[in-house]
């Protein structure tokens, strides 16, 4: 700071402080110019060339907006910064920021200027959301990103101006961004201070607020805000006669009843929902990712109810359509109900390539919540396989986004948890495992992914190369069994990991005993090491 008041000594008076350099510069641009450069500091996490016509005034002048930024850039006024779009995209250190501040306020221009900005920052949020506003387009969800640092202001102006249809709409158009990037008490603080000050002045701005909230208000756990807020959502919804309204309230109504475990209320509003799309949604591309994901919740339903034969049928038929209309977001998500379900029929190696197709899926849109149930997925995989240690580490990265996001884990994932934490306890014993996780939550989610999708991609590689002979044709679950005999279990502890009977078990012992010409089970591990048919030592391996 001394530096920036005080400035060098041996230097003109103009560069003593970096603020009289500022100033210098600025007074080197002609006038029109000045008043270009100063609207500039309105914009908060930088600008594109769109949004500085449509709030910087130029008319009358003969100011050309590409020409006056490289103006400025060339004055050091200015610097380019990362665009998702490609389009040239601009930013201001916040040293200088502040002094064109200083300047729009010395010129009473920035009353004027906000309103420009938080008009023109509404439109574009309205423009990039969907109707309904389901999550998904990556490219989309970007863009509104990279804009989120000028959404905040644009909200705090029409909050501070008691706009509140502006504050409804804006703050209801922003959830998918919310959503996707986790930011959940954000969202939820900014939607309940737009419905606190509306009292009904236009419904379908707060009807699309309160199916907002609620969604992000049950993915904290927070049943019984969401439960009162559906009270007025739904009846409101039926009242309006907005189809696409009510198809946005009855697909939230869903979510939560699946989140509550009120599996009937699920189907019933999830069916309701499939009708209006059959007869209201005359867009392909739309009614093909609503019929999509309506389907994939119904396979959801299913596995919560333990139905996990139905849930992969309707899982695989989610997929078709989702594939289809290319949405990543979604077909992620239903990528990784379905390697759910088959984990929990204990087809590990399907489960494993699922998991893996998710991850890829996964990296279009990294929306945490989502990765962090394909983590948990591959958790399980990992575990039945014998990979004791990452396992637990990977449950325990998913433990932590739950812990970071305040949130709860969906009725899926904590069946996977829980079904893989047993075994864990087995392999690891209880303090080992404890370790484990603990190590695991001081990873970031991204990393966790790459740990996880790198083992899964290593035993689907050893899978497929294997050829028959010298013990490498020993099926999927019998090198499952295997790694547990290596590990020490019984057949009876096996059993219980894997979640099959003891004969099955016995069965599966005598034809690796066969197939690696051994007699005991110690010597089917050490051949099996010989082999390469178990998993590697693990780093952790070596903790007491």
């Amino acid at each position: 700071m001394p530096l920036l008041t005080a400035g060098p000594r041996d230097v003109p008076d103009r560069l003593r402080t970096m603020r009289d350099a500022i100033a210098w510069n600025y007074d080197l641009l002609p006038p029109a110019e000045r008043v270009f450069f100063r609207h500039l500091g309105v914009f908060s996490g930088g600008f594109d060339l769109t949004a500085v016509a449509a709030i910087v005034p130029t008319a009358g002048t003969q100011v050309d907006i590409l020409d006056s930024v490289t103006t400025l850039l060339a004055h050091s006024l200015n610097r380019p910064v990362a665009n998702v779009t490609g389009e040239p995209r601009f930013g201001m250190l916040e040293t200088i920021r502040e002094f064109t501040l200083e300047r729009l306020a010395t010129h009473d221009e920035t009353g004027p200027a906000r309103r420009r900005h938080a008009k023109h920052f509404l439109k574009f949020v309205i423009d990039h959301s969907s109707v309904p506003p389901l999550p998904g387009d990556a490219q989309r969800m970007a863009v509104v990103a990279a804009e989120q640092d000028n959404a905040r202001p644009a909200l705090d102006w029409f909050d501070q101006r008691g706009e509140v249809e502006e504050l409804l709409m804006l703050a209801g158009s922003l959830f998918e961004h919310w959503f996707t990037s986790g930011l959940y008490s954000e969202g939820r603080q900014w939607l309940e201070r737009a419905l606190a000050k509306d009292h009904g002045i236009v419904p379908s701005a707060r009807l699309r607020a309160l199916s907002a909230t609620i969604a992000l208000v049950q993915f904290q756990g927070d049943f019984k805000a969401a439960v009162k807020i559906q009270a007025e959502e739904l009846p409101l919804a039926r009242r309006l006669g907005d189809q696409h309204s009510l198809l946005y309230a009855l697909i939230t109504g869903s979510l939560l009843a699946y989140h509550q475990g009120q599996y009937p209320t699920a189907v019933s509003l999830t069916e309701e929902s499939r009708q209006i799309v059959h007869d209201v949604i005359t867009d392909d591309a739309m009614s093909l990712v609503l019929t999509g994901v309506l389907i994939g919740m119904l396979g959801k339903i299913a596995f919560g109810r333990g139905l996990y034969v139905e849930s992969a049928e309707r899982c695989q038929a989610a997929l078709a359509d989702l594939r289809r209309a290319g949405h990543s977001w979604a077909v992620a998500d239903q990528l990784t109900d379905l390697a759910a379900a088959r984990y929990c029929q204990g087809a590990n190696f399907p489960a494993a390539a699922l998991a893996v197709e998710a991850f890829d899926a996964h990296a279009r849109s990294m929306d945490p919540r989502t990765v962090s149930g394909t983590v948990l997925v591959a958790a399980g995989v990992l575990a039945a396989r014998g990979d004791a240690p990452l396992a637990a580490r990977l449950c325990g990265a998913a433990d932590a986004v739950a812990l970071n996001l305040a949130m709860p884990n969906s009725p899926r994932d904590r069946i996977i948890r829980e079904r893989c934490l047993r075994p864990l306890a087995s392999l690891l014993g209880d303090r080992r495992m404890a370790s484990e996780q603990t190590v695991g939550r001081r990873w970031s989610i991204g990393q966790a992914a790459a740990e996880a999708q790198t083992a899964l991609a290593k035993i689907l590689t050893d899978q497929s190369s294997a050829v028959p002979g010298g013990g490498s044709d020993l099926t999927w679950r019998e090198r499952e069994v295997l790694a547990h005999i290596a590990a020490g279990l019984t057949d009876r502890e096996i059993a219980a990991v894997l979640h099959v009977s003891l004969r099955t078990i016995n069965t599966h012992v005598t034809h690796i005993l066969a197939k690696l010409d051994v007699k005991t089970r110690r010597q089917a591990a050490a051949r099996g090491r010989e082999l390469g048919l178990l998993p590697a030592p693990h780093l952790a391996d070596e903790l007491p």
